[in-house]
């Protein structure tokens, strides 16, 4: 579903919906995403909440944070580059 195929297994109207809400979002944020839930998979729940507070840093460090933030404060769409920004120029 993350490149956009619809799954054999899923009704097709429940299929379109969920690839157009992926559809929007950042494909940095997507790949972790899918990463942390196939790792969840082998963990407890406290061992996943661990897993998922570690890699906040990872994901709020990108670009595309920083465009979903500004367009949520702006009423305008994301325009995701799938590009980290590693904020040195911050202070």
């Amino acid at each position: 579903m993350l490149n956009g195929e619809k799954p054999d297994a899923v009704e097709e109207a429940l299929a379109d919906k969920l690839t157009k809400i992926l559809s929007k979002k950042g494909p940095i944020a997507l790949k972790l995403i899918n990463q942390l839930i196939n790792e969840q998979s082998k963990c407890t729940i406290d061992e996943g909440i661990e897993l998922e507070l570690d890699h906040l840093t990872t994901i709020f460090k990108t670009k595309d944070a920083l465009n979903g933030l500004v367009s949520s404060l702006t009423g305008s769409r994301p325009v995701f580059v799938g590009e980290s920004d590693n904020y040195e120029h911050v202070k």
